[in-house]
């Protein structure tokens, strides 16, 4: 009986710790994205400058 209720426990909790790492990597796949572009605009900005 325990072990039912455990494993029915773990089949409603599965999905929503799935989500919640989806969405875990999501934020660290923008955050990094964003950290690029950042850094790429920096490089480009600085290029600039020593052309002018």
């Amino acid at each position: 009986m325990i072990t039912d209720n455990l494993l029915i426990l773990l089949y409603l909790i599965m999905p929503q710790m799935r989500m919640a790492l989806v969405d875990a990597g999501w934020m660290r796949a923008t955050a990094k994205l964003v950290s690029a572009l950042c850094w790429s605009a920096k490089s480009l900005l600085q290029a600039g400058r020593h052309r002018v």
